[in-house]
Formats: C-alpha cells, structure tokens, sequence
C-alpha cells in the first residue's frame, strides 16, 4: 500500500480505493518490472553470475534461463498476460484491421508463447519460427498466414539478431506489428527496423547485462552451447589418427605435375549427393609416399582395433581367417583403398583374405548391399569404407557380416563426413547381435567403428545442394535486358553439377573455374571446416570473427585469405544465412573484404570478382546500393564482373518493397549516379560496351521507379490518373511522332541497311516513348486489371491486342522491356534481311510497335478519326448518366412512349457507349418479346442514390417475360460488373407493368 499510493484516497473519514483498468495494469506491470529485476541482480531462480560469451557472440555478467526465472518469480501465466495486455496496447494505436496471430521466437519458451496465444484470444494457436541453425523458411509446423498481423514472442533481446531473422521471415507472408519480450537487454532500446520498417518492441524488464568492455585477456569466458542454451560442457574430441592438415599435405601435386588429388568442383555422386571439393584416391595413391603413410595408418588401426576386440573362442586354422569386405567396385575409392589395405596387412603377416567387394543396389535415394555367399565359418570380418556421409553403407554391412556368422567385426573409414552430431554415434558401437529366423539371437558380436580423419569434405543433399541453390537464382528472372540474361545463362553453366570425371580432366579451379593452386583448395575447406564447428560451437563462432577481423587488415600473406572464403560463400552460399555470418559485426567485416577484393585490378580472373560483387549482395545489400556509383568505376575495367554487378542490381530491383532489404528510393538514386557516370565517362571505353550498359541501367532504373511509387489499388483513382497524364497529352499529338519514326525505320529496315546514328536515334526515339508508357500510363493499369479482363474491353481491342494489354498489369512490364530489347537487338545486330530469323525478329519488333501505336500512342487511328484505344477507352468514362439514358433512348426511336421519374443527372463511372448499348437492350428486348401489336409504355425511374451507387430501372408494359434471364441480359450484367455495376430483370404482376430490368451503376467520384 505504501509503494501504491496512488490507488487510495482519504476522503470524509472514509478510505476510497481508486481503481480503473488501466491503474492496474500500470501497478501489476512495476511489480512484474520489480521482480524480475531484483531477481537477475541478486543471481536468483534462472541467473547464473560470471563472464559468459552467447551464441550471438555478446558478453555479459549473467546468463539467464527465462522459463526458470519467471518459474521462480512472476510464473509463466502472470507474465504472459501482462505481454498480451502491451501487445494490444501496442495494436491498439496502430489500428490493424487484419486478422492476429502470434509467433514464436526460436529461443523463446513455448509454453510463454502459447499463453501469450491465449490471453489474445487465439486457443494457445501459436507459430514457431525457424531456429537459427535453419538455413531458411519455415518450421514444420506450418507457416504464419498471409495478411495477418503478427505478434512475434521473445525471451530476451540482446543484439536483435534472432528477432531480425524472425522478422523478415514473416514479412514473406505477413505484417510483424510488434515484438514482445520478457527482458530487453540492447544497450541502445527501441523500435527495430527490418526491411524499411520500424517494429515497435515491448518488455517486461528492461535489464543492463552486457559487459561495456572487453573483459581482460586472462578472463575465463565461458560459453553458452547454442543448441542446449545453458553453459557449455567441455567436450572431448577423439583423438584423430590422421589430422586432416596433414592429408591435405599428402595431396598437394608433386614437383612438375599441374593436378594433385585434392579438387573443388561441383561433383556429382551416386544417391543424389554433391560435394564441393573431393580427393580422388587412385590418384593420391600414385604418390609412393602418400599411398605409404595412409595404408599404413589404416592397417595399423584394423590390427589394433582386432586385437582390443576378444579373441574368438574355438577356432584354429582356417577359421582364424580375416575377411576384407568393401563396397562398390574395386576401381572406386573404397576398393582402392581396401586393396592396398589388403597388402598391407598380408606384409606384416596377419592372414587375411583378399578383398571381397560388396556390391550395392541403389533405387533413388536409397542404397542396399547385396550379401557375399560365404563358406568359411566362424571369422572376423574387417570393413574398410573410404567416406562416411550417413552411416547407412556401414551399418548394412557390418549387419551382414554379423548374418554371415562373423564372431569379430571391425569397420575402418578413412573420412569421417558425419554431421557433428552424429559423428560421435558410430565410434561408441561395441557389439551387435545377429538375428535367426527373423528374430534376434541372443549371441553379441563384438563390433568397432573407427575413423581416421574427420574431415571437412561434406556431401550436400542433392535435393537441397546450396550451389544448386545459387545457381537457381539466376534461372527464372522474368524478362529482364538480354545481356543480362546472357550473363545469367554463363552462371548457369559455370555452376552446373559435374560428373568428377569432367571435372578432374580439366585444369584445377574453384567452382566459377578461376584457375586455383592446391593451398587455395585447402584454404577453402579450412573455412569450410571453422564454419561446420561454429554451428554449435560458441567458441568457434568468436574464431570465425577473429579470423575475419584478422583477412580484412592489409597484410602480404596469410594462411587464412580472404579469396578462399569468397570463393566458399560465393558457391555455397547458405553460410551467409547461418551463424555467425549472417550477424551483423561479421556482415560488416565481409563487406569490407569483398570491397577489397574488388578493388583488384583488371589482370586478375573476371570471375574471382563476380564471387565478390554475388557475397557483397547479400551480406551488405544496403553498403552495396549506397556504394553502386563508387562500385562500378573500379569494376568497368571487367565486362563479366559489370554483368554480374548489374545483374544483382536487377534482382534487387525486382524484389517486392515488403520482401526488400534496401530503400528503393537509394537504389533508384544510385542507378540514376551510374547512368550519369557512364554517359559522362565514355572517352578511352569500348562504345558499343557503354551502349549495351546504358541499355539496361536505363531498364533498371525503369524498374525501380515502377517499385517505388505506392501501390494503387483504387480503380476510379487510375482512371482519373490516366485521363490526366495519359489521354489528354496523346489527343494533342504530344508522342506519336516518335513512335511513327520508329514504326518508318522498321518497315524501311527490311530494304534499306541503316547507318549507325541513324539507328541509335530510332532507339532514343523509342526509349523515350517507353519512359513516358511507363511513368504516366503503365503505373495506373494493376488497378484496372478486372476491368481490362472484362467483356466490354475485349470487344473494344479483340483478344489478342485485350490479351496484350492484360499482361502490362504486371509489375515487371514484360511487354514494354520485350519491345525495347527487340529495338535495341536489332539495331546492334548485323543487317541480315536475306536470314529467316532476323527477318522474323524485325517482323516481331514491327508488329509490337504497331500495337504500342494504336493503343497507346495514335491520336488518330489508322483509316479513323478515333484516338489509340486506351485513349478511347478512358474517354469513354466517366459518363453523364441521363444523357445516355436518353441517347439510348433516341436511337430506339421510342420518345412518345417513354415517361420518367427522379433525375439522372448524375457522372457514373462506367464507358458511356456501355450505358447506351445496356439501355438499348432493354427497351429492344421489351418490345420483342411484345404480347400483341398494340402500344407499348416504358417508364426509368430513379430507385435510390447514395454517396458510392445510382440505382435506376425500367418498366415496360404488354411483354411476354421468359421463366429465366436472356442470354442478352447476362452479359450485359458480365459487362457492367468490371465497373461495379449490375443489371437483372424482375417480371411484374401488377397491372400494367409486365416487366422491370434494374440496373445499378458507380457514381463518379474520380481521383
């Protein structure tokens, strides 16, 4: 009561408790605030006090389990009400009026989350996002429906780098309206901005838990297990018998010899797996030395691993013979290997059988051995694999072995390629039991699983191969400058999955084929390997930023480059996505690698720099629009690099607002600074290169102005849009000169070869009348998209030309770019009239340009005095509705037989030639469907009127009115409806009225 004052009054001897709902939210929200931080200071329920580095790489003084902390403070219940109450709050001055649903935090306690779902009203309804070990998209759970409104749950918000994951994930689908936290410990607290938005964030307690400064260098720092979220346990690794440093060492190619065994590439394997670099044994073995050291490590681990295991009981002579067992073919790795294993073994004495392959049967995605017949029982059994990715190939085979009456089992395998937390699973086997008559025996069969080297030479899921992935990107682009989709086709090929055949033919390279020296290929698995560790290792994700702090200070030699982790991320590039690369502090640093690589000079591999400009895209894609100006003068000097840059240019151009990463605003800047740069810096450059770039920076700039100006969605609205900035200027002959010029120079194009000014101003002609499609006509059409599907649009155009147009309502105004790359196709082209392709290109480009006249740009059809069509169309509308009721009326010729009540002196927004042909039909149906020849009476009355509709009818007597609606009828209420009208026809009993059609029409009300 004492801290409460404020909720009591003393008042006429009498004590008033003062109590409204707000009030109480107030005081339960500083008893919330309290408690929980009174708790975290004094290392309570959930606290533990230290110096603690985070998966997100911050260092603070506690570590806090939330679900612990409000278990042992406010509860689960309490906590999460008080959430739902600022989250509605918070909704509350933002007015949504979209539906709600609430999403989880991979971090944060689902049990919080789903009682934040109930205090909202939502049955506990709750939708996980994905974990930060995720590469991308959605939980298996379902995904956060399409225009919601969306309330993310947090546990504690430190560096905004989970949250911001969330965020943007559910910006694909949704509207992120506010995040709700239990504890906010940002040093700078606020809303959060994520793809151009600001999303407002509410906490229970806001706590200071970061260190303000590196703690001393002899601190013990201890980390958190990214996975577990608790302190990390020290864990003991196996001792390797072969440290992959030293089997890189054994394949470096020896004196006078371009190719060692070790490649990079994008191979492809059996059972839909690829890798991105592979060592091909039978060549590593052709080094005496190489095949010494790794047959003799193998060997020795097979005897050491035999005699730990129990000597068999009862067995003498024969029996005590070993079986060498490997699968696939004895040209494979595996078989090279087992081989000279084999002699190895039989050298030092040990009396083992040659080796017996075991064959595999693969049926898609799965593999299965096919048992050897054996005679020879019992034995011990040796198992010698070249890689293991799964464990699967293995298993089979130490189970048929087992089936075979084996009494000792040992399975050696070179490369360890398990996921880290499964690599640990096949080295602890001790024994397996054999099974008879499809039932398990009782017998055991002392079992070992050992591995030499654990390496970072993973396979990649064929179905999900990252490099795959990449090279996706670049297929389906829409309809984007034809240069550009050269370029693309070039990326497609370059990273399109290899046979190791191929690949091993040609010289060494990296998967973009830049020629690359055996330390290079090291240098990018040694990333490869730091970046495996970091997934679930705190610890290694600080070694990542060291080492990026380390390659991004100017330096002559390092072991670790920077060109060998572009040359990783560029080719896979799902590390950018996963910790800790996608955090911002590494963000920032590969940036600035990637600047410095680009600011090589032009002797160095083109495509070494187009790894640089695809990483600088999508780590920093707001640095890389900021620096497009600055990014193309140091890169001119290299076509293939420009290619490469306009092209991710182009894929952020087309990037939806909601989905995007940049300011479009910045990015239309940006572009306007390069077409400037390349129109004012031509001395010295190849001409028609900066033609063919002006091209398509013009094309982008296009684009993004399309992007940036604010989606309408009122049709009204883009019809007044385009009579003011479209009809008016064509009816006054403001464009059509130049589109004829262009329309002479095709039609002359066929006889006469043109000279090269002569062709560069037919495209500037047509480039011009292209920006003012796009700038005053094409913006307004996605909003008319019903009405120019609609019948009375098709009548009007014909289908094709109907169909044309349609396709212009979508954003990337293919038909437009299709035209211009035509133009400027054939005016660089070489003049080949007598070649049936580029005689059908020009025909092509000759018919578009006849259809972008006489819809859009003539202000007198050819043969008529009517304007383009689209012209036609919007003049048409909006109509005076009386006056074409009464046109309608005079061309039925039925002016003594009509009467009216009500006015319909009113602008309706529907084409007028519409109004009229409706009306007609009406009053020519009637008297078609006339009873006898005697007089026939019409009466229009007004119905109703308000703010948005006008609706009128019209009576008619002496009809013979049908049970159902003519087929007239329908389809002038089809024709009506684009332009949210309706017509339909009521028969009448009361004398003298026998039928009624009413139709009810928009009301103009214009922009």
């Amino acid at each position: 009561m004492r801290e409460e004052k404020h909720l009591f009054t003393v008042q006429n001897g009498f004590l008033l408790l003062r109590l409204s709902p707000q009030l109480v939210l107030e005081s339960l929200q500083r008893a919330a605030r309290q408690a929980l931080v009174s708790e975290i200071e004094r290392s309570g329920e959930g606290v533990e006090e230290g110096i603690f580095r985070t998966p997100s790489l911050s260092i603070t003084n506690r570590w806090i389990d939330v679900a612990r902390l409000l278990k042992g403070t406010i509860g689960t219940d309490f906590a999460a009400f008080m959430l739902a109450r600022a989250a509605e709050a918070e909704l509350a001055s933002q007015n949504p009026v979209k539906p709600l649903a609430v999403a989880q935090a991979s971090p944060c306690p689902p049990g919080l989350t789903a009682k934040v779902s109930e205090c909202l009203a939502l049955h506990g309804t709750f939708f996980p996002m994905a974990s930060e070990l995720d590469q991308d998209g959605w939980s298996a759970s379902g995904e956060v429906p399409d225009d919601t409104c969306v309330v993310l749950c947090a546990d504690v918000i430190a560096t905004e780098n989970t949250v911001r994951r969330a965020a943007a994930a559910i910006a694909r689908h949704a509207v992120l309206d506010v995040i709700v936290c239990v504890l906010d410990s940002r040093p700078d607290r606020g809303p959060i901005r994520v793809l151009n938005r600001e999303i407002p964030v509410v906490s229970l307690a806001e706590i200071g838990v970061a260190l303000a400064t590196d703690p001393p260098p002899d601190t013990s720092v201890i980390d958190i297990d990214p996975v577990l979220r608790r302190p990390a346990v020290p864990r003991i690794a196996e001792a390797e018998l072969m440290d992959e440093d030293t089997l890189f060492e054994l394949c470096a190619p020896q004196a006078g010899d371009q190719s060692g065994a070790l490649r990079l590439g994008h191979f492809k394997r059996l059972r839909r797996t690829h890798f991105s670099a592979n060592i091909q044994l039978d060549r590593l073995f052709r080094q005496k030395d190489a095949r010494q050291r790794i047959t003799e490590v193998v060997a020795r681990t097979v005897r050491e691993s035999l005699d730990s295991l129990a000597p068999p009981e009862g067995l003498g002579g024969v029996g005590d013979m070993v079986e060498l067992w490997y699968p696939g073919a004895s040209t494979e790795n595996s078989g090279v290997l087992a081989w000279a294993v084999w002699q190895q073994l039989s050298g030092d004495g040990l009396p083992v059988a040659q080796p017996t392959a075991i064959d595999r049967v693969v049926a898609g995605a799965f593999s299965q051995t096919v048992l050897p017949e054996s005679s020879v029982h019992p034995k011990r059994v040796v198992i010698v694999d070249y890689a293991m990715r799964t464990g699967a190939t293995v298993t089979q085979l130490i189970h048929a072995a087992a089936q075979s009456g084996a009494k000792a089992i040992v399975a050696v395998v070179l490369l360890n390629q398990l996921p880290y937390h499964e690599s640990g699973l096949h080295g602890i086997v001790s024994a397996v039991r054999t099974h008879s008559g499809g039932e398990s025996a009782a017998e055991h069969v002392p079992t070992m699983v050992r591995f030499v080297t654990d390496t970072s030479i993973g396979g990649l899921d064929g179905l999900d191969c990252p490099i795959c992935t990449a090279r996706q990107k670049y297929i389906d682009l829409g309809n984007m400058p034809k240069r550009l989709i050269s370029h693309a086709k070039a990326l497609q090929e370059v990273l399109m999955p290899r046979d190791w055949r191929e690949i091993y033919e040609t010289a060494p390279g990296d998967l973009f084929n830049v020629p690359v020296t055996h330390d290079a290929a090291v240098d990018y698995l040694r990333w490869r390997r730091l970046l495996q560790r970091a997934l679930r290792d705190t610890g290694a994700r600080q070694s990542v930023l060291d080492r990026l702090s380390e390659i991004a200070e100017p330096s002559s030699r390092r072991e670790w480059t920077q060109r060998g982790l572009i040359r990783l991320l560029a080719a896979e590039q799902q590390w950018l996505k996963l910790p800790p690369l996608r955090f911002t502090a590494a963000r920032e640093l590969l940036a600035d690698i990637c600047l410095d690589e680009l600011g090589t000079s032009a002797s160095e591999p083109p495509w070494l720099r187009v790894q640089a400009i695809m990483v600088l895209s999508i780590t920093a894609p707001e640095q890389f629009v900021s620096e497009l100006r600055s990014l193309l003068s140091s890169i001119a000097d290299g076509p293939r690099v420009v290619d490469q840059f306009l092209l991710e240019c182009y894929r952020l151009v087309r990037r939806p607002s909601h989905d995007s990463p940049i300011d479009q605003g910045e990015l239309h800047r940006s572009l306007i600074e390069c077409r400037d740069y390349l129109e004012n810096s031509q001395a010295g450059w190849d001409r028609e290169l900066i033609e063919d770039l002006l091209h398509v920076v013009r094309q982008l700039i296009s684009l993004a102005e399309l992007s940036r100006r604010p989606r309408n969605d009122n049709p009204q609205t883009a019809w007044a849009g385009l009579h003011e900035h479209w009809s008016r200027l064509v009816k006054r002959h403001h464009f059509e000169q130049r589109v004829l010029r262009v329309r002479d120079f095709l039609e002359d194009l066929k006889t006469t070869k043109p000279d090269d000014d002569l062709a560069r101003a037919r495209a500037a002609d047509w480039d011009a009348c292209a920006r003012q499609v796009q700038e005053r006509a094409l913006y307004w059409l996605p909003a008319l998209r019903a009405i120019l599907t609609g019948e009375y649009v098709g009548e009007v155009l014909g289908p094709q030309d109907r169909n044309r147009l349609v396709e212009l309502t979508r954003t990337d105004t293919s038909g437009l770019f299709l035209t211009t790359e035509q133009l400027h196709t054939l005016t660089r082209s070489r003049w080949t009239p007598d070649e049936d392709e580029w005689l059908a290109a020009r025909n092509e480009a000759l018919d578009w340009i006849n259809w972008w006249h006489r819809t859009f740009f003539a202000t007198h059809r050819f043969g008529t005095e009517s304007s383009a069509f689209l012209v036609e169309i919007v003049e048409s509308a909006p109509a005076p509705l009386a006056e074409a009721v009464e046109c309608a009326v005079d061309a039925v010729g039925l002016d003594a037989f009509v009467t009216s009540t009500g006015s319909l002196d009113v602008l309706v927004f529907c084409p007028k030639p519409l109004i009229i042909e409706s009306v007609e039909h009406i009053l020519k149906n009637a008297r078609r469907h006339r009873r006898d020849a005697g007089p026939q009476e019409f009466h229009i009355s007004l119905d109703s009127r308000d703010a948005d509709t006008v609706r009128f009818s019209i009576a008619n007597t002496g009809s013979r009115p049908t049970r159902q609606p003519g087929r007239g009828l329908n389809e002038l209420d089809r024709s009506l409806w684009p332009f949210g009208g309706s017509l339909s026809g009521t028969a009448l009993s009361a004398e003298p009225w026998t039928f009624k059609v009413s139709m009810s029409l928009q009301i103009w009300r214009g922009a």
